[in-house]
């Protein structure tokens, strides 16, 4: 897990410094969006562990008014409201087409051993379970994005995991897993994340359908307080390596 400074540093910062004035900045604006992202390892036959993953979404509109909830929290990320030095700072500066948004989520994850057994295997991943709620807020312009995420969650029962996989599982008529009493125990989990999506444009096309592909590079930095490393750790490997949803926005530059 790594820490870093730069997504604490905004909240040290004097107030006056991030929201010095400037002037409004007009851009053409986006409705908000509505996701269901499904994770599971019948699609790919196998995943390190990480058995299941779904996560719902809602992300507002975009504004590039400061007087709103989205003004506010893009503050730190260089939106509207932040002054010229913290803007370039942030990589937001001298671009005509500023735009920011928020979002909440509801996320559950699922990992098991890779052995059925009603006993906890040594050298294998215990049962986890895990279901967080988060907020997030974004500030993007034409060629990339600033993002800010909280994740609040708890692991053990009080993740529903267990119910969750069972009721899956009979309405598939597929085997149940028998090891949840061994579950690792319930744990408050606290999550920070800042990350940066960079614009390819090299790699975009429009077809003649009407069909056409986006390409993203993003940095993510992560800050973490919880009990159950291994948990998140197999989460964020997962994540990142293959595009995974507990890190996916609906996000378009």
């Amino acid at each position: 897990m790594k820490c870093t400074a730069l997504c604490m540093c905004a909240a040290l910062l004097p107030v006056s410094f991030l929201q010095a004035g400037t002037r409004q900045i007009e851009a053409p604006q986006e409705g908000s969006v509505i996701s269901f992202h499904l994770e599971n390892d019948m699609f790919v036959g196998d995943d390190d562990n990480y058995t299941n993953g779904v996560r719902f979404a809602w992300m507002s509109g975009t504004t590039s008014r400061r007087q709103t909830f989205s003004g506010m929290l893009g503050t730190v990320l260089g939106g509207t409201n932040a002054s010229d030095s913290w803007r370039r700072f942030m990589g937001m500066d001298g671009s005509p087409n500023l735009r920011q948004q928020w979002g909440l989520d509801l996320t559950q994850l699922m990992y098991t051993p890779e052995q059925k057994a009603t006993y906890p295997i040594y050298n294998q991943h215990p049962y986890v379970g895990s279901l967080t709620l988060g907020l997030t807020s974004l500030v993007k312009n034409e060629d990339r994005a600033n993002s800010l995420e909280l994740q609040l969650g708890t692991t053990g029962t009080n993740s529903l995991a267990k119910g969750s996989q069972h009721f899956i599982h009979k309405l598939w008529g597929m085997e149940q897993w028998p090891g949840w009493a061994n579950q690792l125990p319930g744990e408050m989990t606290a999550n920070l994340f800042f990350k940066r999506y960079y614009r390819l444009r090299g790699l975009e096309k429009r077809y003649g359908s009407g069909f056409e592909t986006d390409a993203l590079e993003s940095y993510i930095n992560q800050h973490d307080a919880n009990g159950c490393p291994g948990l998140l750790a197999c989460g964020r490997r997962h994540s990142e390596g293959a595009g995974g949803g507990r890190h996916v926005l609906p996000l378009r530059l």
